[in-house]
């Protein structure tokens, strides 16, 4: 994808555009296309908090377990971000909880430490899930 595209493609998920984001992915956009920093489109949206999106980047082949440069999944993004809708988009579509950033930050630090009380209970409900 070229960077006309790719620019097309992060503004529609910046805007929350559904529509063009799927049109962009139906003309052939890559939903694993990384920004400069490693960002990828599914990090975006996971920041941005459009869990619509988040599942159509997923339909597209998006990888939900990836990582910038910083060590940071889409999930980590999606709890920085305070997005506990995005947060559950992630773990409902096979998210890893268990991925820690480049400082050794997990998902559930960092949702401690940012006191986001949502994300901390899909986070143990996710985990409680995957031991049963």
């Amino acid at each position: 994808m070229g960077f006309i595209s790719r620019f097309r493609l992060s503004a529609a998920i910046k805007g929350g555009k559904y529509d063009k984001v799927v049109a962009l992915l139906d003309a052939g956009g890559d939903a694993n296309e990384n920004n400069s920093s490693g960002v990828s489109a599914l990090m975006l949206a996971a920041s941005s908090g459009f869990g619509d999106i988040i599942h159509v980047l997923i339909d597209h082949g998006a990888e939900v377990n990836s990582i910038d440069q910083n060590g940071f999944s889409a999930l980590l993004h999606a709890i920085h971000g305070r997005n506990p809708e995005a947060v559950k988009a992630l773990l409902d579509r096979g998210a890893d909880a268990t991925i820690e950033a480049a400082d050794g930050t997990t998902p559930h630090d960092l949702a401690l430490k940012q006191q986001e009380i949502r994300s901390m209970k899909l986070l143990m409900a996710a985990r409680a899930s995957r031991e049963n």
